[in-house]
């Protein structure tokens, strides 16, 4: 961002299928390729079925990243460098986790994509 923002690179699209709220000017690619979708997001991960000690944890985790999330401060400095915040209960990544596999595992296939060896 800071670079796009001193003109020293030129931003000609973003992934998501919005346009990001920093830089609204700018497009998405899915204006100009229908359908077209990919961002990326950050999470914490852990074995499927942790110990009961290690879910506290995790959720104690989830309410104060959650929290985090909504601080002004935390909300300007991210959506600052055209993040887009989320957040939310765990559920909800596994149901956008599983989604985005499932898609990027066909375009491989409908690509013809194999791993290099």
């Amino acid at each position: 961002m800071p670079h796009v923002k001193s003109n020293r690179l030129r931003a000609i699209a973003v992934t998501g299928t919005k346009r990001a709220a920093a830089m609204p000017e700018i497009l998405t690619v899915s204006e100009t390729v229908p359908g077209y979708d990919a961002v990326s997001g950050q999470a914490v991960l852990g074995p499927q079925a942790p110990p009961r000690d290690i879910r506290d944890i995790a959720a104690r985790w989830n309410t104060k990243l959650n929290r985090l999330l909504q601080l002004p401060e935390m909300r300007e400095r991210l959506t600052g460098d055209a993040m887009e915040l989320v957040g939310g209960p765990p559920s909800r990544f596994l149901e956008v986790l599983k989604r985005d596999v499932a898609k990027w595992k066909q375009v491989v296939k409908t690509a013809g994509i194999k791993a290099g060896g």
